[in-house]
């Protein structure tokens, strides 16, 4: 039986509520969110970090920014900050 391929650094999983409660709990600070091969990817996640579109944990919408910026390798990474009322 032939062993599965190595997981690719960008097809990982992001739990987005525990990535929305950490920024919540350094407000102001950019953190990495996530890592995509897609450039339009990582650009469509950025804008539904913004604006809470399809992506509840980041509501209400215009309390986290999020940006984008490019990879070495080729990839695009996603960046958030809280930016909402202090907790």
């Amino acid at each position: 039986m032939s062993k599965p391929p190595p997981r690719s650094p960008y097809r990982s999983f992001t739990r987005h509520a525990d990535v929305a409660r950490r920024l919540r709990r350094t407000p102001g600070e950019w953190q990495h969110v996530s890592t995509h091969r897609s450039r339009a990817v990582a650009q469509t996640t950025a804008r539904r970090i913004a604006t809470g579109d399809r992506l509840p944990a980041y509501l209400p919408a215009g309390h986290f920014e999020a940006r984008t910026a490019r990879l070495d390798d080729g990839g695009t990474a996603v960046q958030a900050r809280y930016v909402g009322e202090a907790l």
